[in-house]
C-alpha cells in the first residue's frame, strides 16, 4: 500500500500533524508513506523516520509549481491520500492527484470536500493535533476495519540529527553554558505584528528571571525577527545569549531541547519546543482570535483565564517560576518511580556503559532502538552509571 499525507504548511501545523506519521507507520508497518509539504516548511518534515519519502512543493510560479508537484504525485500511484490541509491550494492537488481514495475532514473548505472521495465527520472544538489524528484513525479503520487502531499517545516528531545536536553543544559551550545552568529560551518574534508581545515587557521578564533564578537567557529568532529581538536585547540589563538568525529550524530544536523552559509568542517555534518536550510558557495577545495552543498538559498558556486582554510581565515571571518548580519536583520524584521499571544494560552513543529503562510507549526518542530501520514504539530513558 502507498499512502500520501498532504500537509503543506505552516511550520507549527506540520509539527502538530507529525503524530499522524507515527500512527500510520504503526498501523501499516510495510506501507510506503510519503508527505507533501511546501518548501518553506520542509525542514520540520524531512528526516522524519516514520516516512519513506518527502515530496516538496517547490517555490515558483503558482501554475508551474502545481504542475510539477502533481506530476510527482501521479507518477508514484498512491492508493490513499489523506488531506490534512483542506484549503483551495491543497484541493487542487487532491483533485489532480489521480489517487483513487482521497480523504479530508468535515472542517475542510467546501472545495476540499468536493475534491475528496470521502469526507470524515469531525467533532467540534478539537485541538488541531487531535483533529489530524482523528482523520488518520478513521482512514485506518476504513482500510483495516473498525477497532483496528490501538488508542495511545502518538507523540510529535521533530527530526533532529546528530549534526544538529553537535551544533547545539558547540554553540552552548562557546557561550559558557554548562549542564547545571538554568537555561531559559525566549522567542520574542512572531509571523505577524499582532502576535508579538511588548519588547519592554520581554526585557523586564528576562531581567527578573535572571535575578530570581540565576538563569541564563537564550534568545531565539529567525531572520524576520531580528528587529523585534534587537529591541528586547537593547532594553535588557542582564547578559544574555543570542541565537537570533544563527540557526536552522533543526538547530533551533536541538538548542531549545536544552532549555528548562521556553517563553514565546504564538508562533511555529512554540510547537517545535513542545515537540522537544520543553515546558512552554505561551503568550497570546488579545488580537489573536484563534488560539492554537502548544499541545500537552505541561505547558502554560497566558492569559490563564482565556480573556481577551494583554498579559503582564508578572504573569509570565510567575509561570516561568512554576515551570522550574515543577521540574525540580519531578526530578526529586523520578528515582523512586524508576526503581521498578523494566531495564536493560547496554552502551550509549558515546560507548559509555548505561542502563536503559522503559518509561513510556507511543513515541520515539534519540535512545529508542530502531529494528530494521523502523523506530521502536518504546522510549528508553538513559541513566549514566
Amino acid at each position: 500500500m502507498k499512502i500520501l499525507i498532504l500537509k503543506l504548511s505552516a511550520i507549527g501545523d506540520c509539527v502538530l500533524a507529525s503524530p499522524v506519521s507515527v500512527l500510520l507507520r504503526h498501523a501499516f508497518p510495510q506501507a510506503h508513506i510519503a508527505w507533501v509539504v511546501q518548501e518553506r516548511c520542509c525542514e520540520v518534515v524531512e528526516g522524519n523516520p516514520f516516512l519513506d519519502e518527502v515530496i516538496v512543493w517547490r517555490k515558483g510560479p503558482p501554475l508551474r509549481s502545481l504542475l510539477d508537484v502533481t506530476r510527482e504525485v501521479r507518477a508514484r500511484r498512491f492508493d490513499v491520500l489523506l488531506d490534512l490541509q483542506g484549503i483551495l491550494k491543497s484541493s487542487l492537488l487532491v483533485w489532480f492527484s489521480n489517487v483513487p481514495t482521497r480523504l479530508t475532514g468535515g472542517r475542510s473548505r467546501m472545495i476540499a470536500r468536493w475534491a475528496a472521495t470521502r469526507t470524515i465527520p469531525e467533532p467540534d472544538r478539537l485541538h488541531p493535533l487531535e483533529r489530524y489524528l482523528h482523520r488518520a484513525k478513521t482512514m485506518c479503520e476504513m482500510v483495516r476495519g473498525p477497532g483496528s487502531i490501538i488508542n495511545g499517545q502518538w507523540s510529535m516528531v521533530m527530526p533532529v540529527t546528530e549534526e544538529d545536536r553537535r551544533f547545539a553543544e558547540s554553540f552552548l559551550r562557546a557561550a559558557g553554558v554548562t549542564a547545571d545552568d538554568v537555561l531559559i529560551g525566549f522567542n520574542p518574534g512572531a509571523s505577524r505584528e499582532s502576535k508579538r508581545w511588548d519588547a519592554a515587557q520581554f526585557a523586564q521578564v528576562i531581567d527578573e528571571v535572571v535575578a530570581q533564578h540565576s538563569a541564563k537567557p537564550l534568545v531565539f529568532g529567525g531572520p524576520s525577527d531580528v528587529q523585534q529581538c534587537e529591541k528586547v536585547l537593547s532594553l535588557t540589563r542582564s547578559p544574555l545569549i543570542s541565537a537570533v538568525g544563527k540557526t536552522t529550524l533543526k538547530q533551533f530544536a536541538a538548542l531549545a531541547a536544552r532549555c528548562r523552559a521556553f517563553v514565546t509568542c504564538d508562533t511555529g517555534p512554540m510547537h517545535i519546543a513542545a515537540a522537544m518536550n520543553v515546558p512552554v510558557v505561551a503568550i497570546y495577545r488579545p488580537t489573536t482570535p484563534k488560539r492554537i495552543t502548544p499541545y500537552g498538559e505541561q505547558h502554560i498558556v497566558l492569559p490563564r483565564d482565556g480573556a481577551a486582554r494583554e498579559v503582564t510581565a508578572a504573569e509570565v515571571i510567575e509561570a516561568i517560576g512554576q515551570q522550574l518548580s515543577s521540574q525540580r519536583a519531578a526530578a526529586d520524584a523520578a528515582p523512586k518511580s524508576l526503581l521498578n521499571a523494566p531495564s536493560r544494560e547496554g552502551k550509549d552513543r558515546e560507548g559509555n556503559r548505561a542502563t536503559f529503562c522503559v518509561i513510556s510507549s507511543g513515541s520515539a526518542s534519540p535512545y529508542a532502538t530502531i529494528p530494521e530501520g523502523r523506530p521502536s514504539f518504546s522510549t528508553f530513558l538513559k541513566i549514566r552509571q
